[in-house]
């Protein structure tokens, strides 16, 4: 009986852990709202990372000619 809570504050605290994870990757725009699903996380790629930096996104934009312009564009405070 003193072991239930133990094993159900650890699935709720999973549970808890894991919408979190899924609230913040739409937050920051890496996963859909339709796909809020942990199958979908695992599915990730770092490339879905590494599309929503500054720095590709002021490229993909043209506001760069390259990626090291982006980022030269960042550092010296063109684009915050």
């Amino acid at each position: 009986l003193a072991v239930f809570p133990l094993y159900y504050n650890t699935i709720v605290f999973i549970l808890s852990s894991g919408n979190a994870l899924l609230r913040r990757l739409v937050r920051i725009g890496v996963l859909d709202e339709s796909r809020m699903k942990l199958d979908y996380v695992l599915g990730l790629k770092i490339e879905d990372f590494l599309e929503r930096r500054l720095q590709t996104q002021v490229f993909k934009l043209g506001l760069a000619k390259s990626i090291h312009h982006a980022r030269v564009l960042i550092r010296q405070r063109h684009i915050r």
